[in-house]
């Protein structure tokens, strides 16, 4: 019953657009909005395999409510993450209790430390590429222009 008041008065806050265009093409958009539009899934395939299985309850427990790009898209660290999994825990029909709260958690801050890594990576070679273009070819002594 709590719900369908929600959606009506949204409904009518919103006028004759209808509920779904609060948000589109409006500057103020909240900023999860942009997280919805990111990738989707996350290829879990080279993660341990306790962290695959984490990676299953995170998005059976998480898609109930809302897209999983708005948390893997989310620009926050482990301790926000954790903040908000307990949030979410509290919502009613979420399915996440203390139990999968803590996967969840455990799942995301793995995954955050080896997004980090692979961006590491990424710079690392790309500076890499960066010295050896300036270095100019191999055994010439002249630097690229």
């Amino acid at each position: 019953m709590r719900v369908e008041k929600s959606l009506v008065a949204m409904m009518l806050l919103a006028g004759p657009l209808g509920a779904g265009s609060l948000w589109a093409g409006d500057a103020k958009a909240p900023p999860w909005a942009a997280w919805d539009k990111g990738p989707s899934t996350i290829d879990v395939s080279s993660y341990p395999p306790e962290q695959q299985d984490n990676y299953k309850l995170f998005s059976a427990r998480c898609a109930r409510c809302h897209t999983l790009a708005r948390p893997i898209n989310a620009p926050f660290t482990p301790s926000e993450m954790a903040a908000y999994v307990k949030k979410m825990q509290r919502k009613p029909g979420s399915g996440i209790n203390g139990k999968a709260a803590q996967k969840i958690i455990d799942f995301l801050s793995f995954n955050y430390a080896a997004r980090k890594k692979k961006i590491a990576k990424k710079d690392g070679e790309a500076k890499k590429g960066r010295t050896a273009q300036a270095a100019g070819p191999a055994g010439s002594g002249e630097k690229a222009d």
